[in-house]
């Protein structure tokens, strides 16, 4: 019965030894900030920040990880982070810090349809496609002529 009476905090195991810990002047409650409670449960369960938001990317974007690391998605697409290797981990970041790098410059850019097409490129017009299954079908007929 007297098993049944521990308080909650007698029963976690603590952590405190491994945390800057900041007392409270109201109560002489010691709690660690929110930050490190959060990086110790991490460590304590052998993931960081990186690895959980990996885990929770879709394929799309993890294969787009993977391949800017020089690993194939299709065997790479189902490891978690912390299972692969040294140096696949560190070709993960690099390409992660690259993306990073990448999404700085193009957030800068409007990406709006009036914007993105350039001058060079002209607009497809009704008119352009006539021309275009005009041309396609005397390259159909020509094709015809010299099939046997």
């Amino acid at each position: 019965m007297n098993a049944l009476k521990q308080t909650a905090h007698e029963s976690v195991p603590r952590i405190e030894a491994d945390l800057h810990i900041e007392k409270s002047a109201a109560n002489d409650i010691a709690s660690p900030s929110s930050q490190q409670s959060i990086a110790a449960v991490r460590s304590m369960l052998g993931r960081n920040r990186a690895a959980s938001l990996y885990s929770g990317l879709s394929k799309q974007k993890k294969a787009i990880i993977l391949f800017g690391a020089r690993l194939k998605p299709s065997t790479h697409i189902h490891i978690p982070l912390e299972n692969m290797t040294f140096d696949e981990q560190e070709a993960v970041r690099m390409s992660m810090l690259a993306i990073r790098e990448l999404v700085k410059e193009i957030s800068s850019v409007g990406l709006g349809r009036e914007k993105f097409i350039t001058a060079k490129v002209e607009t497809p017009t009704e008119d352009s496609f006539s021309d275009l299954a005009g041309e396609l079908a005397s390259n159909q007929a020509a094709m015809a002529q010299v099939s046997y």
